[in-house]
């Protein structure tokens, strides 16, 4: 399911919509040592839907990982300006 309920302090509920992911590209460097991590938000409700579009960027290898960190609900996105479908760096 893609809602979640949160309580507030009165007993109430508010459901929230998860809207997208934080997704962390994961490149190995040629000269050894930690992995290169950049973290992206993916404005896509349906996590195997986030990867593939993430997957579909100009400047995405076969050798890079991706690992999805957390949903963000719409509230997050709409604070930092994303719209549906899009991939923005943090």
């Amino acid at each position: 399911q893609d809602d979640f309920g949160l309580a507030t302090s009165d007993g109430a509920v508010h459901i929230c919509r998860m809207a997208g992911y934080i997704v962390v590209q994961i490149t190995e460097r040629l000269g050894g040592g930690d992995p290169l991590r950049v973290s992206y938000v993916v404005a896509e409700p349906n996590r195997h839907r986030a990867i593939a579009l993430f997957k579909l960027r100009r400047d995405h290898t076969a050798d890079e990982r991706i690992e999805v960190v957390v949903e963000l609900p719409q509230s997050v996105l709409d604070f930092l300006g994303i719209s549906p479908g899009m991939i923005r760096a943090l």
